[in-house]
């Protein structure tokens, strides 16, 4: 899970749409703060490609805690937003 997490989020970083889309089912359901339940794999690319804020950018991953079903991750982000801005 550790490298499926890693992974997820390098993708999102390269704007690697169809790598993202693999890595989740039809049916994936996303809650992230500020924004409302984005259920299927349509609406959650769609929030990638034309919703989030951030343009281009990086995670940098300083902790992953996984077993086999779930995982979790901390670290930090910096990037460009839509408009310009750090």
């Amino acid at each position: 899970m550790s490298a499926v997490i890693l992974a997820l989020l390098a993708a999102v970083d390269r704007r690697d749409w169809p790598a993202l889309c693999a890595m989740v089912t039809v049916d994936v359901v996303y809650d992230r703060p500020g924004y409302p339940t984005i259920q299927g794999v349509d609406a959650w690319l769609a929030f990638y490609r034309e919703t989030r804020v951030i343009s281009t950018g990086r995670h940098r991953v300083v902790r992953v805690m996984a077993d086999d079903v779930q995982g979790f991750c901390w670290g930090d982000f910096a990037g460009t937003t839509r408009t310009g801005e750090p």
